[in-house]
């Protein structure tokens, strides 16, 4: 180093290499440039000096340790401080080795109250932060052994319990799916944290030592303001179209279901709201319906699924119903999105079929894909066969003769993309939108409109494999051997296995 007593060459702030290069080996010797700074900055030093501001600040330093108030602020009291204590530190590095000085601690203040202070959800509802008067020592343990049994019945068998290094004045409570506290309840027991009185607790104070206590009857659990708060999501699935029945039978039962909503903690929701948009392209319902029936009755029951039977299916008007839902999850946050799945009553004579598409929503490029879909079938009637055509529709698309174009109407539902297929052709990470269409041919061989269902597919590409070559050694060398061991790699990519895409 070209730097003088007392200094390194300091380069953790480096943003320039000195650029250098071995000319017989021709590997790369650069470094970062550095600059010239006090042994006092060493990264050890200076961590070591600011844990210790952090444990001691000047705030908790006090001059008189005689148990009273004094310098000290309301609820603290000054008291001899630990042997840890340090304050005013000072470094010399004149003599070309850091020397680090300081103060011991007269006195320090020390808060007489040890308690659980407050208590908040996260936003996602997840866990629970608990802010404590004092710093904590570290752990992780489950919550079982910080809290008495009423309070782990409601914040389940599976939660656990730590308190971090980096912020020991916090116990962070994390929660599992079988967690029931309830900000929301009007019983107090069912939000209320309450520590036990076990000597072992792992819940000790860092600096003094002892356990905490309960303040009064404990600390309720609180709910940040709702724009902290994440979301649940409203999800519907259901068939898009139905069909008259066949001829001498019922409707086929439908269902609409919600299970797919859901919230970030993993908690049951709430409540659900569901209803019916009217206008706009949707029939128009009225209070006294079959279908608004069924809504009425999935509200006041907090049903995650709707039922349409024969009756109700019989009596809705051909032409798209609007069905909504909206959700609410255990903390009072309301879905940002409402949900909502279209249904079809088809009137013509020749319906289409029922289709729902069974393709994956990723793939990678060496694997291929397969599009297909199951038909429902109650909407294919005796003497009637579905026909099926699929597309890319996405811009640009490369496969099944580009955007917007289509194959010839067939009778399979399948479509097989097979590797060769994709290779050169699909990059990596590309995600297109497919469209399946299906009609229905008739025994009078009229032919109804088609429906379409759309699904978009991520194609990934594949792990190159390394490896060697037939041609390098292997198996037993001798030691005397003379000559240079000569190794050849290879490698593929089973995205592109004929290394034909550039």
């Amino acid at each position: 180093s070209n730097c003088g007593t007392g200094e390194f060459c300091k380069t953790s702030d480096s943003t320039e290499s000195a650029f250098a290069c071995d000319a017989t080996t021709g590997i790369d010797e650069s470094r970062p440039k550095g600059i010239c700074a006090s042994m006092c900055e060493q990264p050890a030093i200076l961590a070591a000096e600011q844990q210790a501001k952090d444990l001691f600040p000047e705030s908790v330093i006090c001059n008189n340790p005689d148990g009273s108030q004094g310098e000290c602020g309301e609820g603290f009291v000054c008291l001899e401080a630990l042997p840890a204590c340090r304050s005013e530190f000072n470094c010399d590095a004149a003599s070309g080795v850091a020397i680090v000085s300081f103060d011991d601690c007269s006195g320090m203040c020390f808060n007489t109250r040890k308690e659980l202070m407050s208590a908040m959800f996260s936003g996602d509802g997840g866990s629970i932060l608990a802010k404590l008067t004092t710093k904590a020592e570290a752990f992780d343990a489950p919550c079982s052994h910080v809290f008495d049994a009423e309070t782990n019945s409601i914040l389940g068998r599976a939660a656990d319990c730590y308190v971090s290094p980096e912020a020991r004045d916090t116990l962070v409570i994390n929660l599992r799916g079988d967690a029931i506290i309830d900000p929301l309840s009007d019983d107090s027991g069912m939000k209320t944290l309450r520590l036990n009185s076990n000597p072992e607790t792992p819940l000790v104070d860092y600096l003094q030592g002892g356990t905490y206590e309960n303040p009064g009857g404990g600390v309720e659990v609180g709910v940040p303001g709702t724009e902290d708060l994440v979301p649940p999501v409203a999800l519907l699935s259901g068939p898009p179209t139905f069909r008259t029945p066949c001829p001498n039978e019922d409707f086929a039962t439908l269902f609409v279901d919600s299970s797919g909503s859901g919230d970030a903690s993993g908690r049951p929701l709430h409540s659900r709201v569901w209803g019916l948009r009217s206008g706009g392209g949707c029939v128009v319902h009225d209070a006294n319906d079959g279908l608004s029936g069924v809504i009425e009755t999935a509200n006041r029951g907090q049903l995650s699924t709707l039922q349409l039977e024969n009756d109700v299916l019989n009596k809705m008007e051909a032409g798209v119903h609007c069905i909504t839902l909206s959700v609410t999850n255990f903390l009072g946050k309301t879905s940002d999105a409402t949900a909502e799945l279209q249904i079809e009553k088809l009137a013509s004579e020749t319906s289409p079929p029922t289709v729902t598409i069974l393709a994956p929503s990723s793939t990678t490029i060496g694997a291929g894909v397969t599009l297909s879909a199951t038909v429902e079938t109650s909407s294919v009637c005796p003497g009637e066969k579905g026909e099926y055509q699929w597309r890319c529709v996405s811009a640009e698309c490369p496969l099944l003769g580009g955007p917007g174009a289509g194959e010839a109407y067939v009778s399979s539902v399948v479509k097989e993309l097979t590797p060769s297929d994709l290779v050169g052709r699909v990059g990596p990470g590309a995600e297109l939108e497919f469209e399946l269409s299906a009609r229905m041919r008739g025994a009078d061989e009229k032919v109804s409109d088609a429906v379409n269902v759309r699904q978009s597919i991520k194609f990934n590409g594949d792990s190159v494999v390394a490896g060697f070559t037939r041609e390098s050694p292997s198996g037993d060398i001798s030691k005397g051997r003379e000559d240079a061991l000569v190794f050849h790699a290879t490698g593929s990519d089973p995205s592109d296995p004929s290394n034909s895409a550039q």
